[in-house]
């Protein structure tokens, strides 16, 4: 139950005391007056819709209710009374919505005085008072209800629906994966409270150890979780280069030609052809030698001799490369023990049933390079990776810029082909302690280094990049800073979905709530990170309606969010577990 109290001061015209000891020697008149500061000043309360509050009437004296048919709300009666142990004042039971107005009355002779002070007491009829204000009206009116992608995908549109239907009416959990690519934490918040939260918070932060120790092609743990009715968060600590990378091969482009003129190799494998030793003296291993061939016969074989010995070559796996059937051009990739045959004795090609119209000997492909010769970072502090060259054509970053974006695309597509729409959170806290320290030094991840306008064109960059690929699976939320909101660092409520803030070790956030909500009016606001804040429900009770609130995964301390913590939130009327989703 909600207390709210309004004085307002009110002065009765003809109200008199009189004396009652016998010799009458005492005669004052004072008014019956309801005092007044809170609210008089126009403040309007924050409430939440369908909700009951008792509003306290504070009197200069004791009263009681002489007609309880003369106190009314918005002209209905009301089952009013003298609040227990306090008799200088009435509670008035209301429900309240947002956004609303009101007016308390009480009729003139609703109340009689019955205690005003030693020896006096009260004449005539009580006034009347009458108590009007308004409630705030709740942030969510004013949110878009579409996306800023009109091409997004039904799922997409449904989850966007969905959290606009709980927005400022309840918050939906979540939890940050450990190391990015698993649910470990939300199980143990289940084995903790028994339920789940809403939301699992995932992250390509190893995006440049893709294929090696992790593997973001399975999506086994993202599917498993959407499949359960949970809801997806992504967002991307987007690790780049420490130094510009050495240049790496270019595929071949057809150079390399060893033969040309066109030999037939007849059924009776009477057919062959020889290229000299000398011819390799560039190879190397990895190289690809391909045969080139014509008029293919079905059942055609192909073969690589070794030049002095006439025997099929065999590699270092012990694979021979003496008959195997061909249906067009064939090809041998040289491992060390080829490359020593060949630059020692030549090669010979054989084979039946086809003409070979040429040679060639090239790079099989462009080589990576190894994770082991890569360091990577996020911090602007400890790379040369400079972020605005990175939409600058010819230059390195640029080169990193469209390869990244490139292999995220192809993952976020693995996803969308699932039916899994993603709360897509990239270049979180972009502006970090800029603005704190000298020339801009406090960017905390590279994408802010270089200021706000810079930021903000490689976050449309993206935006537009994701579009153009086709990905209308994401729901874009921008992260702004909570000492230092500032929308210099927006990039526009065309390329935003939803705005989040990322809150640590405070022990009230109504007031970030607040400022984001003024700031980014038609954005459904969240709380995208936190660590050490109040429970869903002590911020809900406050009036910071977060969308969803997302402590970060748990280190050796676990002060992100304690067992305590989870077992106090998940049992809030406020709060939106994954059971309730379905």
């Amino acid at each position: 139950m909600k207390y709210l109290s309004y004085f307002i001061i009110a002065a009765v015209m003809g109200s008199t005391l009189a004396a009652c000891n016998d010799d009458d020697v005492a005669k004052r008149e004072l008014d019956l007056i309801l005092r007044s500061h809170s609210l008089s000043d126009g403040t309007e309360p924050r409430v939440h819709s369908n909700t009951p509050y008792d509003l306290t009437l504070d009197f200069n004296c004791c009263v009681e209710i002489a007609n309880a048919n003369g106190i009314t709300v918005n002209g209905q009666q009301t089952s009013a009374y003298v609040t227990p142990g306090n008799r200088m004042q009435i509670t008035v039971p209301m429900i309240l919505q947002e956004g609303s107005e009101y007016e308390v009355n009480i009729a003139e002779g609703s109340l009689n005085v019955i205690e005003l002070g030693e020896n006096y007491s009260f004449s005539g009829q009580s006034p009347a008072f009458a108590v009007n204000f308004k409630t705030k009206q709740s942030p969510d009116v004013y949110v878009t209800k579409t996306l800023s992608n009109s091409n997004a995908t039904t799922e997409t549109k449904a989850l966007y629906d969905l959290l606009l239907g709980y927005y400022c009416k309840k918050t939906l959990t979540a939890m940050m994966a450990n190391v990015a690519w698993n649910n470990d934490y939300s199980e143990q918040i289940n084995y903790w409270t028994g339920k789940y939260p809403a939301i699992n918070g995932y992250d390509y932060i190893h995006l440049p150890y893709d294929g090696t120790w992790i593997d973001y092609s399975d999506i086994t743990p993202v599917q498993e979780w959407h499949n359960a009715g949970g809801i997806v968060t992504i967002m991307w600590h987007w690790n780049v280069p420490t130094e510009e990378p050495q240049a790496e091969p270019e595929p071949s482009t057809g150079d390399g030609v060893l033969a040309s003129e066109e030999k037939v190799m007849p059924s009776d494998w009477s057919g062959w052809y020889k290229i000299e030793a000398s011819s390799f003296a560039s190879a190397k291993e990895g190289d690809v030698i391909t045969a080139q061939t014509k008029d293919v016969a079905a059942g055609a074989q192909g073969s690589f001799k070794d030049g002095s010995s006439w025997s099929g070559l065999v590699d270092g796996n012990g694979v021979s490369y003496e008959y195997f059937d061909i249906t067009g051009d064939f090809t041998i990739t040289l491992d060390s023990k080829l490359l020593e045959a060949i630059q020692a004795n030549g090669l010979i090609i054989s084979g039946h049933d086809y003409t070979l119209t040429g040679v060639t000997l090239a790079s099989a492909q462009a080589k990576p390079l190894t994770v082991s010769q890569i360091e990577y970072t996020v911090n602007p502090d400890e790379t040369d990776f400079k972020a605005d060259n990175c939409l600058v054509e010819g230059t390195w970053e640029n080169t990193v810029w469209k390869n990244d974006l490139a292999k995220v695309a192809a993952h976020l597509k693995e996803l969308q082909a699932a039916g899994i729409p993603v709360l897509w959170r990239p270049f979180h806290e972009a502006k970090g302690n800029y603005d704190v320290y000298e020339e801009g030094t406090g960017a905390w991840f590279w994408w802010g280094a270089a200021g706000p306008e810079v930021f903000k064109e490689l976050w449309v960059a993206m935006y537009d990049y994701m579009k153009a690929e086709g990905l209308n699976n994401l729901i874009w939320v921008w992260t702004d800073i909570p000492d230092y909101i500032d929308s210099a660092w927006y990039p526009g409520d065309e390329y935003v979905d939803i705005v989040g803030v990322d809150i640590y070790n405070k022990k009230s956030v109504i007031d970030i709530f607040d400022k984001l909500c003024e700031t980014y009016p038609s954005k459904i606001i969240t709380l995208s990170e936190c660590g050490n804040v109040p429970t869903v429900g002590d911020m809900f009770n406050a009036f910071a309606e977060w969308s969803w609130a997302m402590p970060w995964y748990n280190g050796s301390d676990a002060e992100h969010a304690t067992r305590e913590w989870w077992e106090a939130t998940m049992s809030s009327e406020y709060a939106v577990t994954r059971d309730q989703l379905k």
